[in-house]
């Protein structure tokens, strides 16, 4: 009967009704997240936060109740529901999702303890989500973008080989350090020794 239920949802008028007596089936939560799920995708319904809560409270020790907040996070950042979204939001791997917290930290107002989250999601070796440009624009406004810490994250952006972000970093650099940043991307484009020769004698 689950399967049957779980395949029928998007017809179902009263879903309630129709789960009352499947309640206590063993897998009678992963049908009301399949519901769920349904009601988050469907623009017009969607799904109340008031029932989303109840089910991540009931159901916390499942793995799918983190994928539907994940889920219920995304559609949050869809609707720009800031508030909702800061409400919502616990500590996630995506960066999708944490730009996203930071950003609905932004929308409540800036504060130093924000700045402090935003540079250290900043330092990564790898490009990040359009939802942290906000915030990285109030870290650059308030000059916590330095000459350093562009060096630290290119060294992280090329110990992953990521020569497009070097690229992207390298001219923020004064003009000497620029050079020596892309000529960096160009090693890692084309390994050679001459490449080399020209990098200065440093800890780097």
């Amino acid at each position: 009967p689950i399967g049957f239920v779980k395949s029928n949802l998007r017809s179902l008028a009263d879903y309630a009704a129709a789960a009352k007596p499947l309640a206590d089936h063993p897998l009678a939560a992963y049908l009301e997240y399949a519901h769920l799920r349904r009601r988050l995708a469907d623009r017009k319904a969607g799904a109340s936060p008031a029932a989303i809560e109840h089910f991540l409270h009931r159901h916390a020790a499942l793995p799918i109740a983190n994928e539907l907040r994940a889920t219920w996070l995304y559609d949050l950042i869809r609707r720009r529901d800031w508030p909702q979204y800061r409400h919502a939001y616990v500590e996630q791997s995506d960066p999708t999702l944490r730009c996203a917290a930071l950003h609905a930290r932004l929308a409540a107002g800036l504060d130093a303890a924000l700045l402090d989250d935003a540079q250290r999601e900043w330092l990564a070796g790898t490009s990040l989500p359009a939802q942290c440009d906000a915030v990285f624009l109030a870290l650059r406004a308030a000059g916590r973008l330095t000459r350093d810490l562009h060096w630290q994250r290119i060294d992280l952006a090329a110990a992953a080989n990521n020569l497009g972000l070097v690229r992207f970093l390298a001219p923020a650099l004064p003009a000497a350090e620029r050079k020596t940043a892309e000529s960096y991307a160009s090693f890692l484009a084309s390994p050679s020794q001459a490449a080399t020769t020209a990098w200065p004698r440093d800890a780097r």
